[in-house]
């Protein structure tokens, strides 16, 4: 500031701070370490980037596919976002600045890719074509089982919306393999 001048400055309440967190994780000495420390740092990058989690009601649904294994912890992260999106935006605009509208959030605890899947995996619920072209447009960053990724996600979404559409309370019951009915 000093050099160029100016006596004022406005910055991302993430980005520049995650930046500066990243170079004195890497390169402590160069930094002021007199009162704080790596490990301080650290605690306030896992404190400040929880993730997110599916409410009860909503995760009833698909709650018996994460006990059977069929949801990886990516997905499922992805997952939260997702119900949590959709809770936030309307479905019912142009697709493609709904994918932008998410692309521009600041979600803490996805990855650019994750974020490229949350995005993709929301609009695929609406429509697959759609996802499918923006797909291509990031197949740079993406891999091929991403597109398995999306399609699981978005019916995991179908899935947990069932209950509000009927307004309805998704019960679970006990399975029993040796059941004969």
């Amino acid at each position: 500031m000093r050099k160029l001048a100016f006596g004022k400055i406005v910055t991302s309440t993430h980005g520049l701070r995650e930046g500066v967190i990243s170079s004195f994780l890497e390169f402590p000495t160069p930094f002021y370490t007199e009162n704080i420390n790596k490990d301080q740092i650290q605690n306030f990058v896992r404190v400040s980037c929880k993730p997110e989690i599916i409410p009860e009601s909503i995760y009833s649904p698909v709650k018996p596919l994460t006990f059977a294994r069929l949801i990886k912890k990516q997905e499922y992260k992805i997952l939260a976002h997702a119900i949590k999106e959709m809770s936030e935006i309307s479905l019912t605009g142009d697709l493609e600045n709904i994918f932008h509208m998410i692309m521009d959030k600041d979600i803490r605890d996805l990855s650019h890719r994750e974020q490229v899947l949350l995005a993709l995996s929301i609009i695929y619920t609406r429509k697959p074509n759609t996802a499918k072209q923006f797909f291509i447009r990031y197949r740079q960053i993406l891999k091929s089982q991403d597109k398995k990724s999306i399609k699981k996600i978005a019916a995991y979404i179908g899935l947990s919306t069932i209950p509000e559409r009927i307004k309805a309370k998704v019960k679970l019951a006990a399975f029993n393999e040796n059941d004969n009915e």
